[in-house]
This record gives C-alpha cells, sequence and structure tokens, in this order.
C-alpha cells in the first residue's frame, strides 16, 4: 500500500520586525531572610530600637520546632532558646560570629499548641550585665512569662578541636538509634522525623564518651545553629546517664557555658561525662578543612537533678512505660544497659516534662 501525500507551498509573509526592547537599570536592597527566632527588633514608643527581638509564636517559629513533640503537644526545645540567645547577642555585636552563654537556667516549658494568633516570643538582650531572658507575651490576656535565662557575650576565638576518629575508635559498643528513639517514645518524647537527627551511636562505659553523626542538613531555615541538631546531639546524653534509684527521675536544670558558632553539613557531636549528673557536648565537623566552614557548638556542665516529688504520669504515658522493656530490642550489640536508664532521663529540650 502506498500513500501519496501533496503539499501546498506556504504564503509568503512579511518579516516581522521584533519591537525596540530597553532595559532600565535599578538598585535593589539586599534583604536576607530574617532569622526564625529573632523575627523582628524591637522599639520603643519613640521608634528607636530596643537590644530585644520578637517573633509571632505561629508561623516561622513554629514551623522550625513543629517535630520537637513531646507527650502530643509541640514543646519549644531547650536548644532553640540557646540558637535564640546567641542569634540575638550576634545580631546586635556589629560583626561578631559566635556567641558565649553562660549558667543558662530553664525556668518554664513553652507550649506551641491551641491558639497562637495573640502570643508573641522575644529575647531580651541586657548588654551591661551581658545577660538574656526569653519570654512569652499573649497581647490578648497580657500576661507575660519566663522561659530561659542567663549570660550572653559574644567571642572570636576559634572553637576548640578534637579528634572524633580517636574517640570513636575508643567507643566499642555501637548503639541503634532507633533503639534510642524508641525508648525516649516510650516515656513520651514522640520527635518526629526533623528532631530524629541522630544517625549513628557509639558509647564507652569506661570512659564515659559517646559519639555519634547527624543526619545532613540541607536546609538551615535561617539558623547557625539549628535547634534539631543542637537537640539531636544532646541525645547522646542519654547514653551516660549515671544509675538512678527505682522510680527516680533526672531532670535538666541548666547549662554551665554554651559556646556557639555555626553548625552545618553532617556535623559529629561528642558527650563526655563531666561529673555526677552533668556533661559536655561538643559537634564539629569531622575533618580540620570541613571546619572552616562550620566551626561547630561547645556545652559544658549540662546538670540533670533528681525530681524528688516525680508528677503522676498521664494515661497515656503509663500504658506505654509498662512495655518499655518488650519495645527494646533483646541483643547486647542493640541494648547496652545504658538505655535501659532511658525511663530515668529527660534530655535538656523536654524540660517541660517537669511541669505535666
Amino acid at each position: 500500500m502506498h500513500t501519496v501525500l501533496e503539499s501546498t507551498p506556504a504564503l509568503t509573509t512579511a518579516k516581522a520586525t521584533p519591537a525596540d526592547i530597553g532595559y532600565v537599570k535599578k538598585r535593589y536592597t539586599w534583604r536576607e531572610t530574617p532569622h526564625p527566632l529573632i523575627q523582628r527588633r524591637a522599639t520603643d514608643a519613640d521608634g528607636n530600637e530596643k537590644d530585644s527581638f520578637r517573633s509571632p509564636a505561629k508561623g516561622a517559629l513554629l514551623a522550625v520546632v513543629a517535630d520537637h513533640i513531646v507527650q502530643g503537644r509541640v514543646i519549644f526545645p531547650g536548644a532553640g532558646y540557646m540558637e535564640m540567645a546567641r542569634a540575638a547577642a550576634v545580631s546586635l555585636s556589629g560583626g561578631a560570629r559566635s556567641a558565649k552563654l553562660s549558667r543558662v537556667f530553664f525556668l518554664q516549658p513553652l507550649m506551641l499548641d491551641g491558639d497562637l494568633s495573640t502570643m508573641t516570643v522575644s529575647v531580651d538582650i541586657t548588654s551591661a550585665d551581658e545577660r538574656f531572658d526569653v519570654n512569652t507575651e499573649d497581647l490578648e490576656a497580657g500576661t507575660k512569662t519566663s522561659h530561659c535565662a542567663g549570660g550572653a557575650s559574644t567571642f572570636s576565638e576559634a572553637m576548640p578541636a578534637f579528634s572524633h576518629a580517636g574517640l570513636r575508635a575508643s567507643c566499642a559498643q555501637p548503639v541503634d538509634t532507633a533503639v534510642i528513639y524508641a525508648g525516649f517514645r516510650s516515656v513520651g518524647l514522640e520527635y518526629g522525623p526533623e528532631y530524629r537527627t541522630l544517625t549513628t551511636a557509639r558509647v564507652s562505659s569506661h570512659t564515659g564518651v559517646a559519639v555519634g553523626q547527624l543526619r545532613r542538613r540541607s536546609r538551615k531555615e535561617g539558623t547557625r545553629v539549628h535547634p534539631a541538631d543542637l537537640d539531636g546531639s544532646l541525645h547522646l546524653t542519654a547514653l551516660l546517664a549515671e544509675a538512678s534509684a527505682a522510680g527516680e527521675i533526672r531532670l535538666p536544670f541548666s547549662v554551665g557555658e554554651a559556646a556557639l558558632t555555626d553548625v552545618s553539613g553532617s556535623p559529629w557531636p561528642v558527650a563526655e561525662r563531666q561529673g555526677e549528673s552533668r556533661t559536655g557536648v561538643w559537634i564539629r565537623a569531622k575533618d580540620a578543612k570541613a571546619a572552616k566552614d562550620s566551626p561547630g557548638a561547645r556545652l559544658t556542665n549540662f546538670e540533670t537533678r533528681v525530681l524528688k516529688a516525680a508528677p503522676a504520669a498521664a494515661p497515656r504515658a503509663a500504658a506505654t512505660r509498662t512495655t518499655t522493656a518488650e519495645a527494646l530490642p533483646s541483643s547486647p550489640r542493640e541494648s547496652p544497659s545504658h538505655l535501659l536508664r532511658l525511663l530515668h532521663l529527660l534530655p535538656l529540650q523536654n524540660l517541660s516534662l517537669i511541669h505535666i
């Protein structure tokens, strides 16, 4: 079978002449995305800027911490207070990149649920006293609550280095991070995916050191030390918990000193026991080359204290506590004795459980 195709020559049309295109140069001021935890600098009645920053509780701030869930509620993490104080101190310094916080105390939990439309979160810096205070204010109710306070200053010295490879080699016991998060969940620490950042962990009970690696972060959301990364690094301290008496719960109380610069890429945290109920945490890039762009962070004397009169557990939490031993794997590789202490240790960012 054959087909004959015919075509008609296209009609000749005049060639279109493009209209003259004009270009106008115009300058645009560069504007960085506001830090989600210090979105707006406060002003006084005369319009003068104050050493204080305000952020609506909903929106960008809530998005950064939305996966930090404790017993079904979004709780602002303690790591978030420290990043907020770092950002405020650095912003007011006129050029510094690093901040040093001292004697940081966690006072009252910040629960981000319900109607947040009238709530603002603020951080105030008192330069003369080198102090910071984090508060919330309900504009409709006219109430103000203090959540965290401590010393705040800036510094330019290099962060101390450490050999992660050497420390990792000294930690002979590998730990499945899924077991760690299963233990947390059993006591109501129901972290969403964005706050389950710890991907590997090893511990040495003899030396009191734990090492790990965090998931690579592609979006820092305007932060330098993302709360989820600092939070995940603190999860290592659960592996260094001292033996507790039956039914005894240790709760976070304070951080002696925190040096915060920048945590990027795939950070490698290290936790070290520094005394009874105290630990230190270092977060740094794996090699010196990467550390130039991501100097890291360091916390010392993170302290916990015994809750003498523990609050009654909610029915949901009580039900899951009774099955913790069944939920944890039984192999020696996956469940060293330290993990059994997860029932008696609440990490820094879950101070809210004191008040439930």
